[in-house]
């Protein structure tokens, strides 16, 4: 390959691993007319009091609501529409209901079917909004944040029992009593390219808060390109779920306990994520963990970037979880597995394992894979890598951990630059980029030294 050719991955890498600036956008556009807060219960009530400008409810020309200035007082809701199965399309709107009160929302969707919410800004002082027991939503291009204080509901925005459904390209957060995001009972729904603040008390005194993206007892939830940083307890927890795909997220934790967790979940892939501190880290008062897995079955952790926190990778009561071609880099612990031999770190030879900055084993034979396990507790990764590991999709490579057929490997050499976030800083590592051939194979022992 080309510097020429690597340079664009290069940039890219560098991209991603260099940190995320948040900034709170605001809702740009006409000028917004003033309207009161809207309730539609049923399809009958999409008139123009309710705030319709335009449409007749069908596929090809929904009704719409737009350009409005929405506010009330305490105790209210900016946007309900409830019951509903016509067509219709909520953009460039502006909600914000509530004052110093628990009860009051910027937007609830309960019941509905076949309705978009675009480019709007929704706030409110107890709950940012929910979507509840509804199908085909698409959530686009939103600014979405809560006011509320100590007594504030648990989520700042909830999606519960919502199917077939996409939330994308929206700022959420933060949350000033729980969660910023909470999915509950959902199924194959998208969630992707949205920014989420931490959860937790901000400005505001409260006594409990929660993750900056939380997903329990759903399935088939796809969530890919977001960014997430913070939160009090965990950056992004996932609790009784089933078959997610967990897709190229930055998850970024601060002084937390962990930055992703899994509980009882099982065939959930976890793959091409950067996972890791805020750079430039630092000291903590938690002993935060990058991944945690906990009494879950078959779950595929591949491709991932896991940098510099107390702990890199912790398998707890778990059986049939795979682990490979991760970075694993710059943890006090880079790994720790309670099981005598239920999961895997390897994917065999010649696709290897894991890359351990830490390992000093040897590769006599230059194949790419350290000629000794990498041992840690009850557990092992017979071929380590001795070089990071880059996914290689043909029809050519990119940086970063794509997601890739195992039997494509790719390992890096110089002058490709990475940077790692460490405890002190951004490490830059200069590496190029090679892919390993070969036709030997490899007998290694499976005991634990």
């Amino acid at each position: 390959m080309t510097s020429r050719g690597l340079l664009p991955q290069v940039l890219a890498c560098l991209l991603i691993v260099s940190g995320i600036l948040f900034a709170v956008p605001h809702v740009a556009g006409s000028t917004l007319s003033d309207h009161a807060p809207i309730l539609i219960n049923g399809d009958s009530d999409f008139t123009a009091s309710n705030g319709v400008t335009g449409g007749t409810g069908t596929f090809s020309d929904p009704y719409v609501i737009s350009g409005w200035s929405i506010t009330g007082s305490a105790g209210t809701i900016c946007i309900h529409i409830v019951n509903t199965s016509v067509y219709f399309i909520v953009e460039n709107v502006q909600a914000s209901c509530g004052n110093f009160d628990t009860t009051s929302s910027g937007m609830e969707i309960q019941g509905v079917s076949n309705g978009q919410i675009l480019s709007s800004s929704i706030q409110g002082w107890g709950e940012s909004g929910e979507i509840d027991s509804s199908t085909n939503i698409l959530f686009s291009n939103n600014q979405v944040f809560t006011e509320g204080g100590a007594n504030a509901p648990r989520y700042g925005f909830s999606i519960t029992g919502v199917t077939n459904s996409t939330v994308s390209g929206n700022t959420f957060g933060p949350a000033s009593g729980g969660d910023s995001v909470h999915i509950s009972n959902s199924r194959n729904d998208l969630f992707s390219g949205n920014t989420i603040y931490p959860g937790g008390c901000g400005a505001q005194a409260c006594t409990s808060s929660g993750a900056t993206l939380e997903i329990d007892h759903s399935s088939l939830i796809t969530v890919e390109g977001n960014q997430m940083s913070n939160g009090t307890q965990c950056v992004f927890s996932l609790n009784y779920d089933l078959s997610l795909q967990i897709l190229g997220n930055t998850l970024q934790g601060g002084d937390v306990a962990c930055v992703v967790s899994l509980e009882r979940t099982n065939s959930t892939v976890i793959s091409g994520n950067l996972i890791g501190p805020v750079p430039p880290g630092g000291s903590s008062i938690w002993p935060t963990v990058d991944l945690s897995i906990y009494y879950s079955e078959n779950d595929l952790v591949t491709g991932n970037n896991i940098t510099a926190e107390y702990q890199g990778i912790l398998l707890g009561g778990d059986t049939g979880i795979s682990v490979f071609h991760n970075n694993v880099i710059n943890n006090k612990v880079q790994a720790s597995d309670d099981s005598t031999g239920g999961n895997h770190w390897d994917n065999g030879y010649p696709s290897g394992g894991n890359y351990w900055s830490d390992y000093s084993g040897s590769d006599p034979d230059n194949d790419g894979i350290g000629d000794t396990p990498y041992v840690f507790n009850y557990s092992q990764d017979s071929y380590p890598l001795m070089k990071l590991f880059v996914a290689s999709p043909d029809p050519s490579p990119s940086v970063g951990g794509a997601v890739v057929p195992v039997d494509k490997l790719a390992l890096l050499g110089p002058f490709v630059l990475l940077a790692l976030p460490a405890a002190a800083g951004i490490v830059l590592i200069a590496l190029y980029s090679k892919r390993i051939k070969t036709n030997k194979g490899k007998m290694r022992e499976q005991s634990i030294a």
